[in-house]
């Protein structure tokens, strides 16, 4: 657990307004930057060419007569990841696919050190990635050359720690103002006026809250900014007091064991160690907490397609265009309000192969990676999501569906052309 000392830590909200409609890419932070083309300098060893893996393993290397596909993701999007490729490699592949799985992507510096996620993935020894919910991009990073397609809903979760009331969820409501105040250290205890006006019939303790928080690289950091931006005068500055977490699973963790504290992870991770998680209003005034119905209302009502991309008119390549997002923060009708996407990251080997190539025109290594991502955005890979209580993207989406089968030719359709590696 690493207190912060010296200057607060802010967070520039009204940068991340911006951010909903022009993303880049950038991963959960986990161990400290990397140059890029320099190998490993922070532990974390690239997936080898050979099919080989690292850290959380699914199926193991590629062996002999199959084409390996290295996959790997922010840490966050393990728990469906690693089930993921487990069924594709049991049930569905083929048989001449091998998917081997990573979950430590060392990539919050990914705007500043590569020019596009096809860059990243090279230098990774990786074919494709999940990444969370992007952060802002700059330089002369691009997404020329790559595909972004939504294959999960990531929901931000505002976890606490008040012994005194009940375990999963208690539901105490919050709404942007007060979430707001408590984050910055305007609101100290947990009986403030107004936190209690909230909760008329919750008995709340008079005791100092602890925040608990991501660096501001943090994807989950940068959907709760945008939540909170009605709120802001632009900026949220973190209180002296509060704790720093280098990852998702190290600020739940020190949510678990500090008493009276307060953070954000994404709900897969509250689900499943079972942490306790508030109600958020909604831009109705609805106070819900994060579920597969709320969630799935939020990607329903809030998803942003460009619609030159749903309708045909737009460019052949789809990767020039900027991946679809949900709008965060200006949710109704039953929408959780802090929600956005998973994307399955990779090259756009069609865009080399020249205008109308298809997967079904692509052979080997290229065909096997576009068949395990519409596994994965097909019926099959989006029923593995309900284990973590997310909904399917694609349910009642047709946006989003359109999108996809542009991408991917038919979202659904029969196996790519996969051959064995000779």
């Amino acid at each position: 657990m690493n207190r912060k000392k010296g200057a607060a830590l802010a967070v520039g909200i009204a940068a991340a307004v911006a951010i909903s409609v022009v993303l880049a890419v950038a991963f959960l932070y986990q161990d400290g930057a990397r140059i890029p083309g320099s190998g490993n300098n922070n532990g974390t060893a690239p997936l080898p060419p050979d099919g080989g893996t690292n850290g959380t393993t699914a199926g193991g290397g590629g062996p002999a007569g199959k084409t390996p596909v290295n996959a790997m993701s922010s840490p966050s999007a393990m728990p469906f990841m690693e089930k993921w490729v487990n069924q594709y490699n049991s049930e569905r592949n083929p048989g001449n696919v091998k998917v081997n799985y990573s979950d430590r992507a060392d990539d919050a510096s990914i705007p500043l050190l590569y020019p596009n996620v096809s860059a990243f993935l090279a230098d990774y020894s990786a074919d494709v990635a999940v990444a969370s919910r992007p952060v802002a991009a700059r330089g002369n990073f691009t997404y020329a050359g790559s595909v972004f397609l939504p294959v999960s809903p990531q929901a931000v979760a505002v976890v606490y720690n008040i012994p005194a009331l009940p375990d999963v969820p208690s539901g105490l409501r919050l709404d942007p103002p007060t979430l707001y105040a408590v984050l910055s250290g305007n609101i100290t205890h947990w009986d403030d006026p107004a936190i209690k006006s909230l909760n008329p019939d919750t008995s709340l303790p008079h005791e100092q809250i602890v925040v608990v928080h991501e660096g501001p690289t943090g994807s989950a950091s940068d959907m709760l900014a945008r939540y909170l931006a009605s709120a802001s005068n632009g900026t949220v500055t973190w209180p002296e007091s509060s704790l720093v977490a280098d990852s998702a699973n190290s600020l739940s963790a020190m949510v678990r064991q500090t008493p009276y504290s307060i953070g954000y992870v994404d709900f897969a991770f509250a689900v499943q160690t079972r942490m306790t998680y508030a109600s958020l209003q909604n831009s109705d005034g609805e106070y819900l907490l994060p579920s597969a119905d709320s969630i799935g209302a939020a990607v329903r009502n809030g998803t942003v397609v460009d619609p030159a991309l749903v309708n045909g008119t737009g460019p052949g390549n789809p990767a020039l265009a900027g991946p679809p997002t949900v709008s965060v923060g200006q949710l109704g009708n039953g929408s959780y309000p802090v929600v956005g996407f998973y994307y399955a990251a990779f090259p756009d080997h069609r865009a080399a192969a020249g205008p109308g190539t298809n997967e079904t025109a692509l052979g080997g290594k290229d065909a096997a990676v576009i068949d395990f991502v519409r596994w994965i955005a097909g019926s099959e890979g989006q029923r593995i999501l309900n284990d973590m209580q997310y909904p399917s993207v694609y349910e009642q989406n047709k946006d989003l569906e359109a999108f996809a089968d542009r991408v991917l030719g038919t979202r659904t359709g029969s196996l790519a052309n996969v051959e064995a590696p000779s």
